[in-house]
């Protein structure tokens, strides 16, 4: 809920000033999809560490009843490489200010 919060007073009362490409309010769900994309496709973490992270449940009743662990050193490991991919901007990147000039 927190950066439901953040989005929404980013956006202001009026139209969405917060975008995706194709002008699409961006919502907390595309910032969990996009963890979970770069936890799959660019990490070698099991999938059930990035499902932790992002305080899901197992879906399988059985894999959690012996899934009884946090993983916690793995997630905080995780989550300290999503940092750093988050706050490194690609050299070939064409940046955007969120909101116009000041």
């Amino acid at each position: 809920m927190s950066l439901t919060a953040v989005i929404r007073r980013m956006n202001g009362d009026g139209k969405p000033v917060w975008v995706d490409a194709n002008g699409e309010g961006v919502t907390v769900h595309g910032f969990r999809s996009s963890f979970r994309m770069w936890a799959a496709e660019t990490t070698n973490y099991p999938r059930e560490v990035a499902e932790h992270a992002l305080a899901h449940q197992l879906p399988d009743a059985v894999e959690r009843a012996y899934q009884r662990g946090s993983q916690f050193a793995k997630r905080m490991a995780l989550m300290a490489e999503w940092a750093v991919y988050c706050a490194t901007v690609p050299t070939d990147a064409v940046v955007k200010p969120i909101r116009g000039a000041a």
